[in-house]
This record gives structure tokens, C-alpha cells and sequence, in this order.
């Protein structure tokens, strides 16, 4: 009963509409009137139910309304008319028409044609919007744009939204009887632009650009709208000084829009010649990097759409050839305005051909290069020979072409062709000798034999698109097509025009009579020779054939004094000559060393080892490191590179993320794209069951989750029984009794079983590894069958056949026992055995990774780039150990006599700074990669990205390292960074802002219990990928001044005296601790170590000292592994002074004699020299050197005289009690060198070091830093060593509320700041930020900025102290009336206000 009467109440809401009516047609009482429409307007907006507002009566309301509203009713009942017809917009969908038709708009313009009443304007404005969306021709027609623009300076910015937002939904579709209106309505539209208002701003804009759109057809309208001004407002709102920040996506239209002018109009040309667009589009197209980008979701797709609007408005300026007669007028007349402003093509030569050679020669995609490259061919085209010569005179063309000619899109070779030709013809023979020497006829020549072109390429081949189909490129340009459109026209430009065009060149400019005349080519074959020559005498030259090594040695340095001579020798050249080949067969003496065959092949070794020293000297040779013959081979080897590389861009633009049920997927369901696999078991298995069935995984998958899933529905069943009898020896009982350890063992094989695969599948016969993901390898698989493929809609369909078969081989890596941590290659080895080439098995770890049999990566020998990455690797080898190679070198020269002074035995080892080694190409490629969608994602690339990564990290920059960093170890994708400040990771200066966007946890932590809330802190926590934040108990603060202030905390503490920890630990003086530059703590309870803290040895023997106990050593290394890890991901700071050495051992780099001087440089020059006399003595034994072996002496003491005993030099407790004699003595020297080496960096610290890293891996894994170097690592973890330059202090402070940076009070702190010293500025830095130390980066990278404010003081301004909030790195000054009292109080602050957050 009671649903009954609500269903009748709920039928009756609008009952009471027929009576209303006939109230609203004869009542002429205003109150009548205002209460009669106050009830509509209740029942509108409170109504809830489709069914009613459905059944609305349109037709009988709208008209009694706008009847009502046209007899002038007061100002209240037409508010309410408008508030009725703004509800019916909303709630019901077919009322826009019927307003529309009844003349509701009309109604609504006369309030704001005359505005009385400013509040009844502002909601016929409302509603007007929204009838504007639905009614756009309507709209137009009745004059909408100029009403609502009429006086729209009167409103507030609120209101102006909506009025040009009214304009902008009229604007989309213009029919031709509407045109003149919406003219009239462009010059406030223009002016509109000059405002501040950004949203203001981009709906003019947007208007603008829809009212262009339409009027496309018509030259004359085009030009009118020209003469309005609309290209001088658009061009000013494009450039650099624009006073507005548009978004990227209102960016790139008013380009297009530019675009579509100068397409049709020779008018909207010559503006914007006038207005130097040269200049801004040159800019543009300057850009770090073509898809670094601005702050949303789809800022790398709008950064690539704003290069390839900028080349469409190139194309437009610069026309191509003339196909029809209205065309033939317009390229014409373009090519007039050039030819008659001389200007504008040195402009072009200035700005905009400088920029189009680096976008190609960036890695930029095959659409861009495209654009780029038919620019250059029609300015080409449309200039006279003196001005094509002054285009080229200062841009290397020919080695530009000879990169593009070497590309396989017949898109690139055409025009690449026809430019040779232009320049060719228009100046005969004037780039004959470049165009050869660069082996751009060469190219030219390959390609005229080359008779398959037809299927080649199947057309934009480099863009590697996911869900864009093939398309043509010949449109891509037009000023109506789109990056993302289909294009199915008839492709322009044949790829059977090819190798006609190619062989017209050939037989027309390049003629063998020719080139052969010319004396081009001698470099050309001074390198070959010089090769060919070493390559002759490689195997044939051993230690002791020293004629064939000088030889050797003499043809090498004509090679690297060729090779030294500046630009000389030419890309095409220096590929042509094989020189990485014959470089690489050099340094191996013809082979590679696997691992662990050392001792088989001592005197190729040896010969390896002496071939390394010499190259080293002598491309280390000059006086500073741009003259070093090792600049330019590196840099060589560089455009060689970049020249032949082909590693792939997998773009996927128009991929977006949507939740799907999957198969197979670690997350369910799941947001990343899903394959079509068919898993079938192979043919031959035949211990599992049959499989054939198509599922659909997702594209993330890892073989181990697919195996997962698998193997119980494929695994044949076997009874226990059964099983465990096969598995028996004869005569095996039942019940076993086996000792501990057997029960150890066979619980470690049991624990990982699990681990090892159980199943091996096979993608086209080739089996497949199980450390890529699904997607890394079907992708891989199909770029090996096809380099030009073409991935679109159709890859996701498409199902992908996978068989797989039982793992015959099972092999289990069983984890590392405790203490088997291994420095050396080969500790068996590692004592140190020297003869007359002064070999140290220290030195085989470099030198192992160095000369392996392939690369560690899986490229194919094939590939052209394979060796210049092997002798790149060697090379940045080389630089990176240039101190241990000259060390043994110059211990060599003292073994022989040719130094007899042990002071000559000090190095000063120059080296190229690591950046030279970047590959600014694969640098380019990986940061587009990275900005992918599918990659910021899913954290999923390319296998060649990772594969170069690991086996090639010096190749990218530290920035584009980080970012990979986090994408692949951490796994920070755009689903977890879409709601932090940033969207990009830009630099390593940004951590802090990526961490943030992971979800926070805050955990309370004790002052007087640090150490004891860290443990427990990273018992919970040390695996979560959450963001930690500290609160102090009993204190207020939280946020990242206590997070940081916590990490410093800690870091103190376990570099406290008595830890046992760190080398110097045994010294009890109250010296002050220093870094290398600056201090880390200023108490005397903390260990001193002034080149960096390093573990310190304990023996095995020992396993307590002073009341320290071994095992308590290892838990603080577990727990310093974990606060390192924590650190990194969190983006914090610690307070630690590492030694490099150290960080070396974190990378897991093998340290040897010559790494003890980093950390202990008395300790490692003196076993230097030590091993220098073992050397000598070794040498003088052979009979080679006629002096008294008897007399050798360390710096005139015999060794005897020394004292030493058989101990740890500064540890007595470290005793190496294995020895037969316990004093040291010239024969047992090199036996003492090698234990103490083992002790200090080999197994005295291993089992510290293997306790670190079981901490650090608990947080992610320790081997995802390899990709750093040590330096950089230490920069991550540590921040900057300095504070801060006092020059610089003033450009990254910010001085507000209350302050300038004129204010007295401004300029005293200032002067106070840079009289501190290094001690008082960590305070300071502690005081405001929570942390001693500043970010990557320094002063500029801290984040947010360092603010001082005034701080209003009730009383005397010099009895308050400063306050902060660490937070926001703000400092609250007050207005002291001195420079010493206001020093006085903030040191006073600084000191005694550590040590607590409270409320300032």
C-alpha cells in the first residue's frame, strides 16, 4: 500500500503544469508569476527520475515561457525564466532543439544586448552555453558571437569564460551563409588573445582556429582574416616572449592554424615573413628533446605533434613542386617573396636548416625526418645557386645525406636523392670532393644496384606505431592531415623510381673517370694500410719478438696520428677502413679471453696486457683531454655509430589504458595490453600432456608467470609411490638418515624448486629467455624477421604461435654460502705472482670483463655496430682504469731499470670526462622511448633498451640512466606518478618529486633509540613500496624536514667509534672528522676517515674485538644495506662520506693494489712500491738486468729493517698465521703484498660487504646500480660534497612576504651567509631542510626552493629567533636592525634548536 502511494506521488511531481500554464498566459501578478516559476524551478532540480523528465511537456511550457519573457516581466521572474530553461538544458536532452526552434534564443540575447541587470546577463550567458553546444547553426544565425562579445570586458573573468566559451561551440561548424557573422566577430577574438587569462586565452585561440578551419576553401576569406590581424596575435602568442603559458595541445593548433593559412594565402605568407617566423619555428624545433614535454598525461605525443606542426607550416612556407594551375600561382608567388627577400634565406641558413640537421641527426622518427628533409629540398629548389651556396657553406650537408642515403624508407632516400641532385647541378662540381670523402656516392651508387626496392619498405618503417596503420608520407604534411590519420592516396613517390634516379646521378655526376681523377682517398687508404699492416702482425708477435711489438706500436701511432688530424678523416672513411675490426684484433691479439683460462694462455696475456699500456699512453698523450688522440677516436666512433645503428622506436601513440580480464597476468584484471598467444607442447615432448589452446595474456607477462599457469595443466601425473621409487639408488631404504648438513643442502634444492624453470618454450624453432618479458620477445622475434615492421591494431590481434617442452636440465644456482663473497676473478689466483712482464693477477678482473669471447649482450656479430661498441667498451675501459694501467706500466719501467727513484712511481692519470663517451643518438632514442605510453605504463621497453643499458650504460646520459632507472627497477609508471606534482622524471634532481607519488606510511621513530627504530622501521617497511615518513615521538613535526633529519640521525650513528665497522675505528683521538672537502660530523666520537669511510677488515679467526662482536658488525651492514636502498627510493639524502672504493665494491667492481690509495693512500703507495721490488727482483733473477739483486731496498731501508711482521698493517689482531716465516723479508714480499691486499679489499671485507647487500636487496636489487658509476653513485646517495658557491647563493634563494632581494634586511643575511664557514653552513643546511647536505645538483636542485619571509614579531624584533619550516625550506627572518645581531641569533638558533620539531 505504502509503495503504491509513493509511486502516485512520484507521478504527480509535474502535475501541476497545466494549471501553471494558464497562471503563466493571463496572470499579470508579478508574485503570481515568481511563485508560479519558483515551483517549476524546485521541481526541476529536485527531481529524480528519468521517466518524468522524459515525459516533460516541451512543446506547452518552452512557448508560454518565452511568450512571458518577451512582455518585459520584472527582472526576478525573467531570472527565474532563464534558471527554467538552464535546468531543461540540462536534464533534458531534446530541449536545445525545441528552445532553439521556438526562439529561445532570442529571449536570451536581449538581456545582453542592453545590460541592466547584471546578474539575469550572467545566466542568460549560462545558458546560452549550453544550448550553444547542441544548437552551433542556430546560434550563428541569431547573432550569438557578437552578443555575447559585445561587452565582455564588463564581467568578471568567471562570466568571460563562459561568453567566449559561447563563441568558441558557435564556431565549430560555419555554414557559408554564416560567414560574414563570424567575420565580424574575428578582430575581438584577436584581441582577446593579448589577455592574461589562460583559459580565456585557449578558447579564443580555439575559436580562431575553428572559424581558419572553415574558411580554408576560400583564399579571399583567408586574407581577410589576415588583414584582422589574426596571424600577427597568433604568431605572437607561438613565440618564446609570449607573456601567456598555453598548453601544449593549444600550441600545436595555433601552428596548424598558421599552416592553413599559409597554405592559400599569399598574404598570411608574407606577414609572417615579416614577423621573423624563421626565427621562432627555429626554436621549436631546438628543443632538448623531441618528446620532452610539459605536465599531462599526453605531453609526448603533443611534443611530437608540435615538431611535426612546425615542419607542417614549414611545408606551407616553403612549397613544394607545382601540380595543378592554382598551384602553379601560389608556389610562385611563394618562390617570389623568397627570391625577393635575400634575408629570409640567411635566416633559413641561421635558424631553420641547423635545427632540421639535428632533428634528423637525433633519432628523431621516420615522419619527422621526412618533413625535415623535404623542407630542405624545396628551399633547395627555390633558391638561386649563390644562395644555395650560402646555405651549405656552413652546414656539412654531405655528411648529412650520406646518414639519410644509408637509410632503408624509400620516403628519405628520394628527396635525399634529389637534394644531391640540386646541389649537383646548380653548383657543378663544388661538393664532388665532399660528397665522395663522405660516402655519399658511394651510397648513391649501392642503391642504383639495388633492384628489389618494391619490397624493401612498406612505408613510415621507423615509426613503429602501435595502433596506427601503414600510411603514406607523401600527405602527412598537408595542412589538413593529422599525425595519427590514415592515408590511402596514391603513394608520390615510387620506390621503383629508386635505382633509375640513383644510376641518372651515377652516370651524370659521379662518373668513375671522375672520381678516380681525384686525390680524395688518401686518408682512405692510409688507414686501410696501417690496418691491414696490424692486422698482418697481430699473431705473430709474443713478448718475446719485441721488434714486431715496436713495429706494431710504430703502425698503430701512424693510425691514431691520422686518425688525430681533426676532421680529416671522414664517418664513411673511417668505416670504410675497418678500424674498430683491426682495433679490436689488436687489443685481443687476435682472440678473446673467456673466463677462468688465464693461466693457458700467460704470454698471449701478458702480450694483451703490454699492447693495453702502450694504447693507453699514447691516447692518453697531449695537454689536456681535447687534444688526446682518445678524444677523437672516441668521438670517431661515435658518428660511426650513429651512422649504423638501426635500433628501433616502438612508439604507441593512441594506446590508452583500460582495465581487461586476461588469461594469463599478474594483475586481474588488468590495465596493459593483452597478446593472442596459441601454447602448443611440441611435437617431440613426450613427458607432457598435449596442449593446444589460444590465450590471452598480458603483453608484461613473464615466462615464469605463463610457466605458472602451464605446467599443472600440462605436467603428467605420477603416484608418490612411484615417483619416489624411481628417484632411489638399489638398495636405498625407505626411511633415510642423513646428517645436518645433507639435510641443508637438500632443503636449499627443495626451497628452489620453484625457481628453476620447469619449462622451455620456443618462438619459430628458437627457444627463448626466460628473462625477457612475453611482449620483449615476440616483438624481437618479429623485428628479426622484418626490420621494417610495421606494428598496428593488428599485432594485438594477431595470435602468436608459442610451443614449449619439459626443461631437460635443470639447473638450480644455489645462493651464495655465507662469506663466499669473491673480489677477485679468481681467488685462487689472487697471490701475487710476477715474472718479467710484471703480470699481477690483481689486474685480471678488468681485463676478464674486457676481453670475453662476445659482448654481454645479445648482438649479433652481424651487425655492423657490434664492433664499434666492443672497442667503445674497451676504450671507456681504458679511461676508467688509466690509473692502474700506468701504475703497472710505470712499475714495469722500474722492474727494468728505467726507473730506479720510487717517487716515479707516483701517477698523475688524466682521462676523458665520462660525458664524451655519451652516444647522443642512442641517448636521443632511449629518452623517447621512455616518454612512450605504453612504456610510462607498464614500465616495459625494447629488449635492445635494456640490452644496451646493462652491457652500455656509459652510451646515455645520467639523466636518461635515472629515468630507466626507475622505470625498470623501481617501477615507477605513469599509473603511479599520475598524481604527483611532475609527470616526466626530467632529471636526477626530480626523485624526490617521483617518490612522492608512491602511496605514504608514517612511522614513529625515538630520539634516544635511533639505531633501534631504524631496524624496526626497515623490518616492516624495507620491501613495501610505500613512502616513508618519520615523526619524532612527543613531537609535532612531520613531513620531509623530520624524514630527513631522521636519515642524518641514522648515517651518525654508524659512523660512531666502536662500531667496528669502518677503517680507523681503532684510533680514539679527539681529531674532527673531514671529508675530502667538506666536514661530515663535527664530534670526536665519530670514526676519522679523510679520504672516505671503507669497511674494516676482520679476520676469520676473530669473532669479537673490544667488546664489538663480528656478528653485530653484520647486522649494522644489513642495516646500512637496507638505509642506502630506502634512501635511494625514497629520494633522501644520507650524511655518509663513502670512500669510492667502496662504492665500487656496492657496483660490484673488483678491487685490486692500485684502489688502496683511494681510502688508505700511505698504506697503497707503500705496497706499491713493495710491489715494484718484487718486480725488480723478478727481473733480475731472469738475467736481463746486470745489477746486484742483494741491494734491492725500500727507500734505502732493507725489507728485513722494516720490522714487518706477518700481520695486517694497523690491525694486529688481523694475523696471517698460515705464513711459515713471521717477519717479512725479500723473499716472502710478494706473498705478504698479496695477503695484505686479500685482507684490506679481498676476504677481510667480504663477508661485510655480502651482509650489505643481502640489506640493500631487500629493497630492490643491488645489480640495477651497475648502470652508475661510482662517482655518480656517490652523488646520488650522498648529494653534493659542497654546500654552496657564494656567487651563486643569491640566484637560487627566493625572498617573499615581506622581503626583495633589495630589502636591508635581505642583503644582511646574504652578507651573514657567505661569512660562514663550512661547518656553520651544514648547520644551516640541517636548521632549514631537515639534511646537512644538498641534492644532485646543489643549491639550484633543492626542492621547493630555499624561501626567506619576514616574520612579524610582536615585540623587539632583536630579542625573536628565526623559525623554519623544513617542509618547505623556509626560513621565517625577523627584521633585525643589525648584520652581527641578526648573525648572533641565527646561529643561536641554528645550534640550539636542533634536536626537536616543534610549532614555529
Amino acid at each position: 500500500m505504502d509503495s503504491a502511494t509513493d509511486e502516485d506521488s512520484d507521478s504527480d511531481v509535474f502535475g501541476f503544469l497545466p494549471s501553471m500554464i494558464e497562471v503563466l498566459k493571463s496572470s499579470d501578478d508579478p508574485s503570481e508569476l515568481i511563485a508560479n516559476l519558483t515551483a517549476l524551478c524546485d521541481a526541476l532540480a529536485f527531481t529524480q527520475y528519468e521517466d518524468d523528465l522524459a515525459q516533460f511537456p516541451l512543446k506547452e511550457v518552452v512557448p508560454v515561457l518565452i511568450e512571458l519573457a518577451g512582455k518585459g516581466v520584472s527582472p526576478d521572474a525573467m531570472s527565474l525564466v532563464v534558471r527554467v530553461f538552464t535546468y531543461l538544458l540540462d536534464l533534458v536532452p531534446r530541449a536545445a532543439k525545441v528552445l532553439a526552434k521556438k526562439g529561445a534564443i532570442a529571449v536570451l540575447c536581449g538581456p545582453l544586448m542592453e545590460i541592466e541587470y547584471l546578474d539575469v546577463a550572467e545566466q542568460c550567458l549560462v545558458a546560452l552555453e549550453k544550448l550553444s553546444r547542441r544548437q552551433t547553426v542556430p546560434c550563428l544565425k541569431a547573432g550569438v558571437i557578437q552578443t555575447v562579445l559585445r561587452f565582455i570586458d564588463f564581467f568578471d573573468i568567471r562570466v568571460q569564460r563562459v561568453a567566449i566559451s559561447i563563441a568558441m561551440n558557435a564556431c565549430r561548424k560555419v555554414p557559408e551563409d554564416c560567414l560574414s557573422t563570424v567575420m565580424d566577430a574575428v578582430p575581438t577574438l584577436c584581441k582577446l588573445l593579448d589577455y592574461q587569462d589562460q583559459k580565456l586565452v585557449e578558447s579564443a585561440a580555439t575559436s580562431l582556429m575553428k572559424i581558419v578551419e572553415n574558411f580554408s576553401h576560400s583564399s579571399d576569406l583567408l586574407d581577410e582574416l589576415c588583414k584582422h590581424g589574426v596571424v600577427k596575435q597568433s604568431v605572437k602568442l607561438i613565440s618564446p616572449c609570449s607573456t601567456v603559458a598555453l598548453s601544449e595541445r593549444t600550441n600545436i593548433g595555433m601552428i596548424e592554424l598558421l599552416a592553413r593559412l599559409a597554405n592559400s594565402s599569399l598574404l598570411a605568407v608574407s606577414i609572417l615573413y615579416e614577423l621573423n617566423i624563421n626565427s621562432i619555428l627555429g626554436n621549436l624545433l631546438r628543443r632538448p628533446h623531441l618528446s620532452h614535454s610539459a605536465h599531462n598525461s599526453h605531453s609526448e605525443d603533443d611534443s611530437r605533434d608540435q615538431i611535426f606542426a612546425a615542419l607542417k607550416l614549414l611545408n606551407q612556407l616553403i612549397p613544394p613542386m607545382a601540380c595543378d594551375e592554382k598551384d602553379i600561382q601560389l608556389v610562385s608567388g611563394k618562390n617570389e617573396i623568397i627570391a625577393n627577400e635575400p634575408k629570409l634565406s640567411f635566416q633559413f641558413a641561421e635558424d631553420i636548416l641547423p635545427a632540421l640537421i639535428q632533428a634528423v641527426n637525433s633519432g628523431a622518427s621516420t615522419r619527422i625526418c621526412y618533413g625535415s628533409v623535404s623542407v630542405i629540398l624545396n628551399y633547395f629548389l627555390a633558391v638561386t645557386p649563390d644562395v644555395l651556396r650560402v646555405l651549405i657553406k656552413n652546414a656539412n650537408i654531405p655528411k648529412f645525406l650520406a646518414s639519410l642515403l644509408s637509410q632503408k624508407n624509400h620516403h628519405l632516400l628520394i628527396p635525399s636523392l634529389l637534394i644531391v641532385e640540386v646541389i649537383m647541378r646548380e653548383l657543378p662540381g663544388e661538393l664532388l670532393k665532399p660528397f665522395v670523402k663522405e660516402g655519399v656516392s658511394h651510397a648513391i651508387n649501392v642503391i642504383s644496384k639495388q633492384e628489389n626496392w618494391s619490397q624493401t619498405d612498406t612505408g613510415d618503417t621507423d615509426d613503429q606505431t602501435i595502433a596506427n596503420p601503414p600510411r603514406c608520407l607523401c600527405y602527412a604534411f598537408d595542412p589538413c592531415s593529422s599525425p595519427s590519420s590514415s592515408e590511402s592516396r596514391t603513394c608520390r613517390q615510387r620506390r621503383c623510381d629508386l635505382s633509375p634516379l640513383a644510376q641518372r646521378l651515377m652516370s651524370t655526376f659521379f662518373t668513375e673517370t671522375l672520381i678516380s681523377s681525384m686525390v680524395f682517398s688518401e686518408n682512405l687508404r692510409k688507414l686501410k694500410s696501417c690496418c691491414m699492416e696490424i692486422d698482418n702482425n697481430v699473431h705473430s708477435a709474443l713478448p718475446n719478438s719485441s721488434e714486431k711489438e715496436e713495429y706494431l706500436t710504430q703502425m698503430l701511432g701512424e693510425l691514431v696520428k691520422v686518425l688525430n688530424e681533426g676532421e680529416s678523416v671522414s664517418t664513411f672513411e673511417f668505416i670504410e677502413s675497418g678500424i674498430p675490426r683491426f682495433l679490436v684484433h689488436y687489443l685481443t691479439n687476435g682472440d678473446h679471453f673467456p673466463r677462468g683460462v688465464y693461466s693457458n694462455k700467460t704470454e698471449a696475456y701478458h702480450t694483451v696486457l703490454k699492447r693495453f699500456q702502450t694504447f693507453t699512453s699514447m691516447l692518453l698523450s697531449g695537454q689536456s683531454w681535447q687534444l688526446f688522440p682518445l678524444t677523437s677516436l672516441v668521438r670517431h666512433l661515435q658518428n660511426a655509430l650513429s651512422s649504423l645503428e638501426s635500433f628501433p622506436i616502438i612508439l604507441s601513440s593512441g594506446y590508452r589504458p583500460t582495465p581487461r580480464r586476461a588469461d594469463i597476468s599478474a594483475e586481474k584484471p588488468t590495465v596493459h595490453p593483452c597478446l593472442q598467444v596459441n601454447f602448443v607442447t611440441e611435437e617431440r615432448e613426450t613427458e607432457l600432456c598435449n596442449y593446444n589452446n589460444v590465450l590471452t595474456v598480458d603483453f608484461s607477462s613473464s615466462w615464469d608467470t605463463i610457466e605458472e599457469f602451464l605446467w599443472p595443466k600440462v605436467k603428467k601425473k605420477m603416484s608418490v609411490t612411484k615417483s619416489a621409487q624411481e628417484t632411489r639408488h638399489p638398495g636405498e631404504k625407505s626411511a633415510q638418515i642423513v646428517d645436518s648438513q645433507e639435510q641443508g643442502e637438500n632443503s636449499m634444492l627443495q626451497n628452489n624448486e620453484d625457481v628453476k624453470p620447469k619449462l622451455v618454450f620456443l618462438l619459430d624453432g628458437k627457444q627463448l629467455d626466460h628473462s625477457v618479458t612475453l611482449y620483449q620477445a615476440i616483438l624481437q622475434d618479429k623485428i628479426n624477421q622484418d626490420p621494417a615492421i610495421i606494428i598496428n591494431r593488428e599485432f594485438w590481434n594477431e595470435v602468436h604461435g608459442v610451443k614449449f617442452r619439459k626443461a631437460k636440465e635443470l639447473q638450480l644456482r644455489l645462493p651464495l654460502k655465507k662469506g663466499s663473497f669473491q673480489v677477485f676473478a679468481d681467488t685462487s689466483q689472487s697471490s701475487l705472482s710476477c715474472d718479467t712482464a710484471g703480470l699481477c693477477r690483481q689486474n685480471l678482473s678488468f681485463f676478464s670483463s674486457m676481453l670475453l669471447s662476445e659482448l654481454p649482450c645479445k648482438l649479433e656479430r652481424s651487425n655492423p655496430a657490434y664492433d664499434i661498441l666492443y672497442i667503445l667498451k674497451i676504450l671507456e675501459g681504458i679511461n676508467g682504469f688509466s690509473f692502474q694501467l700506468s701504475s703497472n706500466e710505470k712499475s714495469n719501467a722500474f722492474a727494468e731499470g728505467r726507473l730506479n727513484n720510487a717517487d716515479d712511481l707516483k701517477v698523475i692519470a688524466p682521462s676523458l670526462p665520462q660525458t664524451e663517451f655519451i652516444s647522443s643518438k642512442l641517448n636521443s632514442k632511449l629518452e623517447q622511448q621512455m616518454h612512450d605510453h605504453l612504456v610510462l605504463s607498464t614500465t616495459t621497453m625494447p629488449l635492445w633498451c635494456t640490452q644496451i643499458m646493462v652491457s652500455f650504460p656509459f652510451l646515455f646520459s645520467l639523466e636518461a640512466r635515472w629515468k630507466y632507472f626507475f622505470l625498470n627497477t623501481l617501477g615507477i609508471s605513469r599509473n603511479h606518478m599520475q598524481n604527483s606534482e611532475k609527470n616526466e622524471i626530467s632529471n636526477i634532481n626530480d626523485r624526490r618529486s617521483l617518490s612522492t607519488s608512491l602511496r605514504r606510511k608514517k612511522f614513529k621513530v625515538h630520539r634516544d633509540n635511533i639505531l633501534g627504530s631504524a631496524v624496526k622501521m626497515m623490518n616492516w617497511y624495507a620491501s613495501k613500496k610505500v613512502l616513508l615518513e618519520i615523526v619524532f615521538n612527543n613531537e609535532v613535526g612531520t613531513g620531509l624536514g623530520p624524514t630527513l633529519e631522521f636519515y642524518t640521525l641514522v648515517s651518525h650513528e654508524l659512523q660512531k667509534v666502536g662500531m667496528g665497522m669502518w677503517r680507523g675505528d681503532h684510533t680514539s683521538s679527539g681529531t674532527k672528522l673531514h671529508s675530502r672537502k667538506s666536514m661530515v660530523v663535527s664530534d670526536s666520537s665519530f670514526v676519522r676517515a679523510h679520504s672516505g669511510l671503507f669497511p674494516r677488515p676482520w679476520s676469520i679467526r676473530v669473532e669479537s674485538l673490544n667488546g664489538v662482536s663480528f656478528s653485530k658488525v653484520l647486522k649494522n651492514f644489513f642495516l646500512l644495506g637496507q638505509l642506502v636502498a630506502r634512501a635511494i627510493q625514497d629520494g633522501r639524502i644520507l650524511d655518509f662520506t663513502f670512500s669510492r672504493a667502496f662504492y665500487k665494491l656496492v657496483l660490484e667492481k673488483d678491487l685490486d693494489i692500485y684502489d688502496i690509495q683511494s681510502f688508505d693512500p700511505e698504506l697503497g703507495r707503500t705496497l706499491i712500491e713493495f710491489q715494484a721490488l718484487v718486480k725488480r727482483k723478478a727481473f733480475l733473477e731472469s738475467g736481463e738486468l746486470s745489477e746486484d739483486g742483494s741491494a734491492l731496498s725500500f727507500r734505502n731501508a732493507r725489507i728485513e729493517d722494516l720490522c714487518l711482521d706477518f700481520a695486517l698493517p694497523g690491525y694486529p689482531d688481523y694475523a696471517f698465521g698460515s705464513s711459515d716465516s713471521k717477519m717479512v723479508n725479500m723473499s716472502n714480499l710478494g706473498e705478504y703484498i698479496s695477503l695484505v691486499v686479500d685482507a684490506t679489499v679481498g676476504s677481510g671485507i667480504s663477508r661485510q660487504l655480502e651482509s650489505f647487500k643481502s640489506g640493500f636487496n631487500e629493497v630492490f636489487p643491488i645489480k640495477a646500480l651497475q648502470i652508475f658509476t661510482a662517482q655518480e653513485l656517490e652523488q646520488i646517495v650522498s648529494g653534493e660534497q659542497d654546500t654552496w658557491d657564494n656567487n651563486e647563493f643569491q640566484d637560487h634563494i627566493k625572498f617573499d612576504h615581506g622581503y626583495s632581494s633589495t630589502s636591508p634586511t635581505a642583503i644582511m643575511f646574504l652578507e651573514v651567509i657567505q661569512e660562514f664557514e663550512v661547518r656553520q653552513r651544514r648547520a644551516f643546511l640541517l636548521f632549514v631542510t631537515g639534511a646537512p647536505r644538498l641534492p644532485p645538483g646543489g643549491l639550484a636542485a633543492l626542492r621547493p626552493k630555499l624561501t626567506i619571509v619576514c616574520k612579524h614579531c610582536d615585540n623587539d624584533a632583536d630579542m625573536e629567533l628565526p623559525s623554519v619550516m623544513t617542509c618547505a625550506n623556509y626560513l621565517k627572518l625577523p627584521p633585525y636592525s643589525s648584520k652581527e645581531r641578526m648573525k648572533e641569533k641565527l646561529l643561536y638558533a641554528i645550534m640550539e634548536g636542533q634536536g626537536a620539531f616543534h610549532l614555529s
